[in-house]
């Protein structure tokens, strides 16, 4: 799927840039996506974990939606400095540089993650809540969750750095997720956004996520967002 660049809403103003609003950008990346009607869910990137956020702190927003065969994720973050030296597929992604990461359960001993570089490198996981703590506590291979079908999942990216963002567009097909079709899921998903934001100089990234996290951890499923499907 192709996409445009969503500079053409950002416009020069008094011998600068206009900063056009994250939500209007989110907009033009909807409309450029062919996508209609409202998202299931939108939300802002924060830091829920901290009484008041980073300095250093990039807004983002990240929605969802309902396809036909699978479920699209939007994003568009600001970022001071775009970059994210991974070459390849399933690397390390959050280790490199800039990451935007998108998490959905779809059953309760099994959910997903999926990392998406500004230039476009990927990164897919599937786990279940014991495989992620055994690789944690290093009882089992980080590689034991990797998955190998860099077709899994479609994303596109878009880097304005003149207007300081960067865009995401991410389909997942439902038959992917092991179910056919919306009516398959056994009970109601629940899914998570989240970032890294590194900026050179600095020693570790900014984190943000949209979940109300009490501390940082990614994958507190309890705290995920709860994917309230169409009739």
């Amino acid at each position: 799927m192709a996409m445009v660049a969503l500079s053409t809403i950002a416009s020069s103003c008094a011998g600068g840039v206009e900063i056009v609003p994250l939500e209007n950008i989110m907009d033009d990346l909807a409309r450029s996506s062919s996508l209609q009607g409202e998202p299931l869910l939108k939300y802002p990137l924060q830091q829920a974990w901290r009484d008041e956020p980073e300095a250093d702190l990039q807004p983002g927003l990240a929605q969802i939606y309902a396809g036909k065969a699978g479920f699209v994720v939007l994003a568009v973050l600001r970022d001071n400095h775009i970059s994210n030296s991974a070459e390849g597929f399933n690397q390390h992604t959050w280790t490199t540089g800039d990451v935007f990461e998108f998490f959905i359960q779809t059953a309760a001993d099994r959910y997903y993650e999926i990392h998406v570089t500004p230039e476009n490198r990927n990164l897919f996981l599937r786990w279940s809540p014991a495989l992620f703590e055994a690789v944690r506590n290093k009882k089992s291979s980080f590689n034991s969750a990797l998955i190998d079908d860099p077709k899994f999942a479609r994303s596109r990216t878009v880097i304005d750095e003149e207007h300081g963002y960067w865009a995401v567009y991410l389909n997942v097909p439902y038959e992917h997720l092991s179910i056919g079709s919306l009516r398959e899921i056994p009970e109601l998903p629940k899914v998570a956004f989240a970032r890294y934001d590194t900026t050179p100089g600095r020693d570790k990234p900014v984190l943000s996520a949209t979940p109300d996290f009490s501390k940082v951890n990614f994958h507190d499923i309890a705290a995920w967002h709860p994917l309230i499907l169409p009739n």
